[in-house]
């Protein structure tokens, strides 16, 4: 901790930090032995089959509204803690699972927009959402346009390409 010298008693004394050019040296000095360096850069760990098999069976169960009960079971069937079960997801994808399920709705009613001829409300619902405001909030958030705008965008762009 570094904070302004003074003769105080119980205060720091003002420490100098080292010099990048420093910090590179002992890095390479050490260089063969990188395991004590995995968390600087983060590295990506090995896929976990219990997280694994987790994202199997969400990808199969379409259109099914997730709940915390749900994943909570998820995780107790793959022996692990709720905590310890979305700290591994997170680090699998990036996303809670909360937040995974949402996008991957979300990608889903893109896709639909592309090639469907359903009904914006249609493919709301059939993708797991009751509000129409929170659907369209959501795919804004998502692709910056909303459901309406996006189809229309998108169909100009295929009619100019010729597809």
């Amino acid at each position: 901790m570094t904070r302004a010298s003074s003769n105080q008693p119980g205060r720091f004394a003002e420490t100098k930090t080292r010099p990048a050019s420093l910090i590179t040296a002992s890095i390479r000095l050490v260089g063969q032995d990188k395991a004590m360096f995995t968390r600087f850069p983060r590295q990506r760990q090995p896929a976990d089959r219990r997280i694994e098999s987790a994202l199997q069976e969400v990808s199969k169960a379409e259109g099914v509204a997730w709940q915390r009960t749900d994943w909570e079971r998820m995780a107790v069937q793959r022996g692990l803690s709720y905590s310890r079960f979305e700290h591994l997801f997170r680090q699998r994808t990036g996303l809670s699972p909360r937040h995974f399920v949402k996008q991957s709705c979300l990608f889903e009613a893109r896709r639909l927009l592309e090639q469907s001829p359903a009904s914006i409300k249609e493919i709301m619902i059939s993708v797991g959402f009751a509000d129409a405001s929170h659907f369209c909030r959501d795919f804004k958030a998502l692709t910056g346009v909303c459901p309406r705008k996006y189809r229309s965008d998108h169909k100009r762009t295929a009619l100019r390409n010729g597809t």
